[in-house]
């Protein structure tokens, strides 16, 4: 690239070759032009019902849209959605599955809820389905920022993050004076401008084409990537590179220098992409409304026609052939009332309705419901997918069957985008969450069943060691009844309270414990195998009833395994899963100091 005398005539340069567009496949023979931007606004409008060029909607006279993307969209957000729940921290030592759960409902009760992490996971999943890509920018908060591509100014249309990459903003004041957070505007963070200066700078230039700007809106660039040490500094060199983020905006300064600089620093890429079906020589992947836009454009061709058809059918023409008649009526019958006479020429036909009868409607008809299945069939979201009613007559397996089939790709994505989450876990959200376990915490926690169990075993055997080893200091004698009765008690009273519990983690508790802090995100789709899955936990609940004891009151439920099974079942079910006591599981759970040492005499 020819050398450039600063960060904006870089900018002006690069915008400028961002418009081109560049050749994905180019040989004699084949060309493949493609162009990032025209790319990201053809997805934009063909996913909200618009169409290409200047055509305005809301008049009778507009073309119709019947919109095939979007719910075929609606379906791969949720064939490929990631649960938060399913996002397991854990310690790596098998004697620490108390630090394990502490740290699990930190997680899942504390730090996703207070950061939003849901909606987070959500909106990035559903730009990268959209458009192929999607770029986050950790911030140094818990939350990273999800950077539009529609904001991109210019960037490398073979590999988006080859090269520095630029965004493009329009604030108004108000939410230009919020970044000063982000020390935009600080000199002591390269500014050359307070943002109250370029507020009032903005109000009375031009931008860099001439045009008046508008009084409402500031025009700012955000620039990341390695860039020349002389953009940064007046002292730098142009052979020097450096990773820098600049804010800057295209507004003369008091010394008549195009550009002021809001904000400038070198830090480490904060940058992370992820590609939905990644195409090579291209910073897109193949997007989901991409593969629709063929089946769109069709589908939109024959509803025209229909319209027209429609249009042509709802005229009333006459024909004549009584040239008497058209003189008396020169502008037509529009005067005519009803139950007035037409005279005629005898021997002539006179005036009879022309046939108006779209014949070649059930044509396109057939032509849009074909290529809405071909946009079914891209997508993989067949009828039972979508919630739509099967034929009459279609098996409930063989729509099982299908449902499995069409999820596979939808499975295949969810895992390249679960390895994605946890490697922004294992770079962003770890480091974070360490910081804020090792302080005082203290919060209000909902326990599953199995969590419920876990903590009473250990709550009960605590407390009732803890009475036992004052009894002994004591010198008093212990009875093995009473500790029985104590944990039988300590366990009814634990879980009568509910399973809503306050945790609190003191302060360098876990400092050991997050030196093995690990992450596993647990993708497997429960829902994908739900019918076989609760037949045979079904057969299971069958098998426990035919070995139900009326005389002792027991069944297979009294194993802990069981137990699990069909709590789990439950859960499946979106039912609120069962605390049962497990009584043998508790009597196994026996203190390990000794329960009956008899009282010596002259002993303490």
């Amino acid at each position: 690239m020819k050398l450039l005398n600063d960060i904006y005539d870089y900018i002006q340069k690069r915008e400028n070759l961002y418009r081109q567009g560049i050749f994905v496949v180019d040989t004699e023979k084949i060309k493949w032009q493609w162009g990032m931007k025209e790319h990201i606004a053809e997805g934009i409008i063909y996913k909200h019902s618009q169409l290409a060029g200047n055509k305005m909607k809301g008049t009778i006279d507009e073309l119709p849209v019947k919109n095939i993307i979007k719910p075929l969209l609606n379906v791969q957000y949720r064939a490929e959605d990631i649960e938060v729940k399913n996002i397991l921290l854990y310690v790596e030592d098998e004697n620490a599955e108390h630090l394990s759960f502490i740290i699990k409902k930190y997680h899942d009760n504390v730090f996703i809820v207070e950061n939003d992490l849901d909606t987070f996971f959500d909106d990035f999943k559903e730009e990268k389905i959209d458009l192929g890509l999607a770029i986050a920018m950790d911030v140094g908060k818990a939350k990273p920022e999800i950077l539009h591509l529609q904001d991109i100014a210019f960037c490398n249309q073979y590999d988006v993050l080859a090269d520095p990459i630029g965004f493009v903003y329009e604030y108004t004041p108000s939410d230009l004076e919020q970044m000063a957070d982000k020390y935009w505007g600080d000199k002591n963070y390269g500014a050359d401008i307070t943002i109250e200066e370029l507020i009032k700078l903005a109000k009375t230039q031009k931008n860099s084409e001439g045009n008046d700007l508008k009084d409402d809106t500031i025009k700012v660039y955000l620039v990341l990537g390695s860039l020349p040490e002389k953009y940064f500094a007046e002292d730098g060199s142009f052979d020097e590179y450096s990773y820098q983020m600049q804010v800057v905006g295209f507004y003369h300064n008091e010394n008549g220098k195009q550009g002021v600089t809001l904000f400038k620093t070198k830090i480490d890429n904060p940058l992370k992409i992820l590609k939905r079906d990644p195409i090579y020589n291209r910073a897109c992947g193949w997007g989901a409304v991409e593969e629709l836009v063929e089946p769109q454009i069709w589908t939109n061709y024959g509803e025209i026609r229909k319209k027209e058809m429609m249009d042509g059918a709802a005229k009333v023409v006459y024909l004549n052939d009584d040239p008497k008649v058209q003189a008396k009526h020169p502008k037509g019958l529009k005067g005519i009332g009803t139950f007035e006479l037409i005279n005629v020429t005898e021997g002539k036909k006179g005036i009879w309705q022309a046939d108006t009868y779209p014949r070649n409607f059930s044509l396109f008809d057939k032509t849009v419901n074909d290529f809405w299945q071909h946009a079914q069939t891209l997508a993989s979201a067949h009828d039972p997918m979508l919630g739509m009613e099967a034929p009459s007559g279609t098996p409930f397996r063989a729509q099982e069957r299908q449902v499995i089939e069409g999820t596979s790709i939808h499975e295949y994505r969810k895992g390249k985008y679960a390895k994605f989450i946890e490697e922004m876990y294992q770079d962003w959200f770890l480091p974070y969450i360490v910081k804020q376990i090792i302080k005082d915490q203290e919060f209000l926690a909902d326990l599953s069943a199995d969590e419920m169990q876990f903590v009473a075993d250990r709550m009960t055997v605590n407390k009732v060691n803890r009475i036992i080893v004052q009894k002994i200091l004591n010198g008093e004698w212990i009875d093995k009844e009473e500790i029985e009765n104590l944990k039988i008690k300590t366990r009814e009273n634990f879980v009568k309270s509910g399973n809503k519990k306050l945790i609190k983690i003191f302060a360098g508790e876990l400092k050991e414990a997050v030196k093995k802090l690990k992450i596993k995100i647990n993708v497997e789709n429960k829902q994908k195998n739900f019918g076989s899955m609760m037949d045979s936990i079904s057969n299971i609940i069958r098998f426990i009833l035919s070995t139900y004891n009326p005389q002792t009151g027991q069944s297979a439920l009294d194993k802990p395994e069981i137990n699990k099974l069909f709590n789990q079942m439950i859960e499946y079910a979106g039912l609120e899963p069962l605390a049962i006591a497990r009584g043998q599981n508790a009597q196994q759970s026996v203190a390990p100091i000794q329960a009956n040492v008899p009282q010596l005499a002259g002993q303490q």
